[in-house]
């Protein structure tokens, strides 16, 4: 299936959400938003990109802001590694939204939510009518 994949990474995936962790549990929360798109020159290779869009009145630290999206990341790397090996597919990740709470940001739920994006965007594809072409 991963080959199919690598075919259909020409079309972009917008706007996924993903969600880990569920807020005031003490174990942590995330929120993040991305979207998936395939890169304008295949050698180029896997790009993750920090985005950020401003949302007026949302809590803001610069610091935490990083940590949160270096985490979101890591899960993402490690997700896309799982379905395409190491060597990963030519898609650049724009990460646009990551939650930051000064208690319930960690660092596990973070990587669980990029690992959910990718599971997403992935979902997304498989969804999408793939060219006969492609079909065998």
């Amino acid at each position: 299936m991963a080959t199919i994949r690598t075919l259909v990474w020409g079309i972009p995936v917008r706007g996924v959400q993903a969600t880990a962790g569920s807020q005031t549990n003490c174990a942590g929360f995330a929120r993040a938003v991305a979207d998936f798109e395939p890169q304008p020159d295949p050698s180029d290779g896997f790009a993750f990109v920090v985005a950020l869009e401003e949302r007026p009145g949302a809590f803001h630290n610069n610091e935490l802001a990083a940590w949160c999206c270096e985490h979101v990341e890591l899960g993402v790397r490690a997700e896309l590694a799982e379905h395409f090996g190491a060597v990963l597919p030519p898609v650049r990740v724009m990460l646009r939204r990551v939650l930051q709470h000064p208690v319930d940001s960690n660092g596990p739920r973070n990587q669980e939510a990029g690992r959910r994006l990718v599971l997403h965007a992935l979902e997304a594809l498989d969804s999408r009518q793939i060219p006969s072409r492609c079909q065998k």
